[in-house]
C-alpha cells in the first residue's frame, strides 16, 4: 500500500515540477517572442533548457570555442534587438536596441525587480545597500547618493586624487628596495593611495602629506 502512495506523490511532485518550472516558462518565453516580433524588433530567441545561463552560457561556449571575450557581443548581439532566453527556470529578457533600453528606464523600471534567487542569497550576507535595495527604499538611497556623488563635486576631486597619486608614487621612487631593504606589498602600496584619497576627500587638508 505504501510503494503506490509513495509512487503516486513521486508523480504528483514530478508533473508540479515540470508544470511550474517548465511548460510555464516556456510559455511566457513564447509569449515574450511573440510580442517583440509584433512590434516589429528582431529576435533572439535561445530554446529553454533548464539548467540554461542564457546569454551568459553562450559566451562562456564562445570563449571557449574562440578564446575572444566579446566574441558573443560582437557576432551574436549585433543582429538583434532583443534576446529572448532562460536562466534555469527563469523567462530572461535582453534588451540591445537603445529606444527599448530608454523606454525601460524611463517608462517601466519600477515594474521590474532584481533576480531574487541570486540576490536574495547576497542580501542575507552583505545587507540591502543600494546596489540590492527594491521600490521606494531603492529611490531614498539613490537620491542620497546622488546628491552628494554629484558630477561637478566628482570632477572638482580630479586634482586632488592626481595629488595624491604622484606624491605616493614619488615616495615609492625615493624608497626602491636596495640590498638591506625588501619592497612592500603592492596591495597595501595601493590601499595607502585609496586610504590617503578618502581621508582627503571626507576629513579635508590642503597638505597631501596629512
Amino acid at each position: 500500500m505504501l510503494l503506490p502512495i509513495a509512487f503516486l506523490t513521486v508523480l504528483a511532485y514530478l508533473s508540479y515540477f515540470y508544470y511550474t518550472r517548465v511548460h510555464l516558462t516556456k510559455q511566457a518565453m513564447e509569449y515574450y517572442r511573440r510580442e517583440f516580433e509584433k512590434a516589429g524588433y528582431r529576435v533572439k530567441f535561445i530554446p529553454f533548457r533548464l539548467y540554461s545561463l542564457g546569454v551568459f552560457g553562450q559566451m562562456i561556449e564562445d570563449q571557449n570555442k574562440h578564446k575572444n571575450p566579446t566574441y558573443t557581443l560582437e557576432n551574436h548581439c549585433q543582429e538583434c534587438d532583443v534576446v529572448v532566453c532562460s536562466t534555469f527556470n527563469f523567462p530572461v529578457i535582453e534588451l540591445y536596441n537603445v529606444d527599448l533600453i530608454q523606454a525601460f528606464y524611463a517608462n517601466g523600471s519600477n515594474n521590474y525587480v532584481k533576480f531574487e534567487p541570486l540576490v536574495g542569497n547576497l542580501r542575507r550576507v552583505v545587507g540591502s545597500g543600494l546596489a540590492f535595495s527594491e521600490g521606494d527604499d531603492w529611490k531614498k538611497k539613490r537620491r542620497i547618493v546622488c546628491n552628494v556623488f554629484h558630477f561637478d563635486f566628482l570632477n572638482s576631486l580630479v586634482p586632488k586624487m592626481n595629488e595624491v597619486v604622484d606624491y605616493t608614487f614619488q615616495e615609492l621612487d625615493n624608497s626602491q628596495p636596495s640590498v638591506d631593504k625588501k619592497p612592500g606589498e603592492l596591495v597595501t602600496f595601493y590601499h595607502s593611495i585609496v586610504g590617503n584619497i578618502l581621508m582627503r576627500f571626507f576629513f579635508g587638508g590642503d597638505n597631501v602629506k596629512e
